[in-house]
């Protein structure tokens, strides 16, 4: 059963001071609904973002707090989404050489982050690097290098389930992945590792021109701006409006609309309060 599975993961176990049994924060952030996550630790978060054509803000973001085990698979499906494959044959076998390293690179992000800060944890693919940040309580201060490379569980329950769910292999072998790994993926380059306060992996690549070669019109952008200033005031002026009034007042389609309600969502700037019907807008 599930509470067998959570027991034997050491994932049931009883508070010595008040001798309750519970489930463990490990146990929350493998399995939970963003609700219990969010109920244990409301600084939860994973930002994913593009910014190959765009810098300043960026091309795609994706705000992850699904539990651990799903954060996982939408983190790869970003990577997929944004990045090029590229193949690669060892030993007769053909695998993809992106999804071998920052597949590393996301478990490492997932399974080692020190949970308790309020620091985002952040996963950003640039035109020349996919670099990711998250808090850390670090074994020393500095570059890690092949050599000086001394691995270490920081949080063992997490890595045991990865483990037993065989997306983990054994300890290290993903540091090792990365710094074999990457001089093929970017014809030389070595990946960046650094353990501070916040660890840091930047991972260098080479875009192909497809990627970049075709950037958002100035007046696609100017219009998006637009779209979302109205329906702001929109909201401030009725606070229970609909999405059709919306459509209707912004001469644009309920489709559009709903694109931007959900980008304004996703960057915390509006909420719902209650039903589709009967509920109404929140400016935060």
């Amino acid at each position: 059963s599930n509470e067998e599975i959570l027991t034997s993961g050491e994932m049931i176990l009883m508070d010595k001071e008040t001798g309750k049994m519970g489930i463990t924060m490990a146990a929350a952030l493998l399995f939970g609904t963003p609700h219990t996550i969010a109920t244990v630790l409301p600084n939860y978060r994973i930002d994913a973002l593009c910014c190959i054509n765009d810098t300043m803000l960026y091309d795609d973001r994706l705000i992850i707090k699904e539990n651990l085990i799903k954060a996982y698979g939408l983190l790869m499906g970003f990577i997929q989404k944004h990045l090029p494959e590229q193949p690669y044959i060892e030993n007769m076998q053909r695998f993809s050489l992106r999804d071998h390293i920052l597949r590393e690179v996301v478990l490492n992000m997932l399974i080692h982050r020190e949970y308790y800060s309020g620091f985002p944890t952040t996963f950003t693919i640039y035109k020349d690097r996919i670099e990711t940040k998250n808090w850390n309580i670090p074994n020393g201060y500095g570059e890690i290098t092949p050599e000086t490379a001394h691995p270490r569980r920081k949080n063992p329950k997490i890595a045991n389930v990865f483990s037993q769910t065989g997306i983990v292999e054994e300890l290290g072998s993903g540091m090792r992945k990365i710094f074999k790994y990457t001089p093929i993926y970017s014809n030389g380059q070595n990946p960046e590792i650094e353990e501070m306060d916040i660890f840091r992996i930047a991972i260098p690549y080479l875009a192909t021109q497809s990627q970049f070669s075709s950037p958002t019109p100035k007046s696609r952008v100017k219009s998006r701006v637009k779209s979302r200033v109205k329906i702001l005031q929109l909201i401030a002026e009725d606070n229970t409006i609909s999405i059709p009034q919306m459509a209707e007042h912004c001469n644009i389609s309920i489709k559009g609309v709903e694109k931007v309600i959900k980008q304004l969502r996703d960057d915390n700037v509006i909420r719902r309060v209650g039903p589709a019907k009967g509920g109404h807008w929140v400016i935060i």
